[in-house]
């Protein structure tokens, strides 16, 4: 961290091993990983693994949702505890921020765990 600029400055190292630009993208993905708000645990799995990566979407895209109930399904999502069966099913971590949801997974694990928040909000709009 460069408090003059205050921007955050990776370099490699000159005994990193790798391709220097690889290894540049995993810090920057690493530090946007837990600028989003994943934990320092959650983010490090990103330098540690080709496979994981954070995927965003937005919920107000899904249609069945509309005005104020999006807001209320997604903190239904969140408090009712679905949010952590979804996690341990999948194996990815999530972070909402209003209407934006963040996941940390493999490729097929986010795709699960957007399919399953996806189906929980349809069904808590459809059910109550």
């Amino acid at each position: 961290m460069n408090l003059k600029t205050q921007h955050i400055e990776l370099k490699t190292m000159k005994n990193t091993s790798g391709h220097n630009l690889v290894t540049l993208r995993k810090c920057a993905d690493f530090v946007h990983t837990f600028m989003l708000g994943f934990d320092i645990k959650d983010a490090l799995r990103v330098l540690r693994s080709d496979q994981v990566y954070v995927h965003s979407f937005n919920v107000k895209y899904v249609k069945v949702l509309k005005g104020n109930c999006r807001s209320c399904v997604i903190r239904r999502f969140v408090d009712k505890g679905n949010k952590t069966v979804v996690k341990n099913a999948t194996m990815t971590r999530f972070v909402v921020e209003e209407s934006e949801i963040h996941i940390l997974g493999s490729c097929l694990n986010i795709k699960y765990a957007k399919r399953d928040f996806i189906r929980s909000i349809r069904l808590r709009m459809q059910f109550g």
